[in-house]
């Protein structure tokens, strides 16, 4: 979705943290990373561009690769915060 692009945190603004997740996991995914949880493996195997690789390393991520996960891990620190921390309002 954004290879060789670098996000923005405005571009994950109104994404669910299955969706963020599910995003990060698809950087390491397009350089055919094996996942050990088994519902993200399965996801990715249903890609038609996913192509798993016994040797994948972390080395193995550009630059911006690697700036993207940081920006989206980022991102899902921030909301995992403000979910403990929202007031609860009545409707």
């Amino acid at each position: 979705m954004f290879e060789n692009k670098l996000i923005s945190e405005a571009q994950l603004r109104g994404l669910s943290l299955h969706e963020l997740r599910l995003l990060r996991n698809e950087v390491y995914a397009r350089h055919g990373r094996i996942f050990k949880t088994m519902w993200i493996q399965q996801y990715f195997s249903f890609q038609p561009w996913y192509d798993q690789k016994e040797d994948f390393k972390d080395e193995d991520l550009s630059g911006p690769d690697k700036t993207n996960v940081e920006t989206i891990v980022a991102y899902e620190n921030q909301l995992h915060n403000s979910i403990g921390t929202k007031p609860i309002t009545s409707a």
